[in-house]
């Protein structure tokens, strides 16, 4: 049994050694407009296949639940439709992703103040979100910055960094004495989870606000609405944890970020003609 254990041992080892050469050697990308390097073990295929799954399961629990708002309801609900559609639209346009996925909107009708994009074209915006957004400029602010992870790859990049995470703590793991495995399998977890994971969390989540500022923008919306979006979000209240404990920057963080870009926001919505960056400089 013995034999049998340190042999697993050794070939998590040794994958975990080949993950990691290959997180060096063919792992790095690149991020639109904001030119940061990342990694990338994933290709969009392999996310778009689960984004699907997740999706069609999603769409089938809200048709359950009758949650899925209809434009037939109702004239809100109809109008509502059109202004989801509409602005998911001029994001999606001005994003350049058009073309590379089969988009779609749903409109679920949830308290939950939220809203997202999945890496496979598929936008759903719950009502909760919409007393927050309080117009069509807000909504676009989230939907800028939930499209903004989609052009940014940060599904596919925190998928990589988990799987080079375990392939460390699998070769930490190996590499030690039986009776330390146990410690430093929790210490390099701990520092994976705060030390890389929850960092990069929050580093993803300033991009999108970034990119999606300026998305909102160049689509002739108010770019200083993300900031009033983010000042009401602030206002909800509720237990948060601390920053560094959190996947996200604090709403204070994203309101002082938010500030500083719209200058430059401003610009592509005085003109929208005006090319995205390609790197921040």
């Amino acid at each position: 049994m013995c034999e049998l254990h340190e042999s697993g041992v050794v070939r998590r080892s040794f994958l975990g050694l080949l993950t990691i050469g290959a997180a060096h050697a063919f792992g790095c990308a690149t991020v639109p407009i904001t030119g940061r390097s990342q990694l990338r073990l994933v290709s969009d295929h392999e996310l778009e296949i689960a984004a699907d799954r997740s999706y069609a399961n999603l769409i089938a629990q809200a048709r359950a639940k009758n949650a899925i708002l209809q434009s037939s309801e109702s004239d809100k609900a109809a109008e509502t439709n059109r202004i989801v559609a509409r602005a998911a639209g001029k994001i999606v346009e001005v994003s350049g992703l058009r073309q590379q996925y089969r988009w779609s909107v749903v409109t679920l009708k949830s308290r939950e103040p939220n809203a997202f994009v999945l890496p496979n074209g598929k936008i759903a915006v719950f009502t909760g979100i919409l007393p927050v957004v309080k117009n069509e400029d807000g909504l676009a602010a989230i939907l800028g910055h939930e499209v903004a992870h989609v052009t940014a790859g940060h599904r596919a990049e925190r998928v990589s960094q988990a799987l080079l995470a375990q392939a460390i703590t699998d070769v930490g793991k190996a590499m030690a004495d039986k009776k330390q495995r146990a410690q430093i399998e929790a210490a390099l977890g701990v520092v994976g989870q705060y030390g890389v994971l929850l960092p990069f969390s929050r580093a993803h989540e300033s991009e999108a606000d970034y990119i999606g500022q300026l998305y909102m923008a160049k689509a002739g919306y108010k770019p200083e609405e993300a900031v009033h979006v983010w000042e009401r979000m602030a206002a909800l209240g509720g237990q948060k944890p601390p920053e560094f404990l959190s996947t996200h920057p604090s709403d204070q963080t994203r309101i002082r970020q938010l500030r500083q870009w719209l200058p430059q926001a401003m610009e592509y919505y005085r003109d929208p003609s005006r090319p995205l960056p390609k790197a921040v400089k």
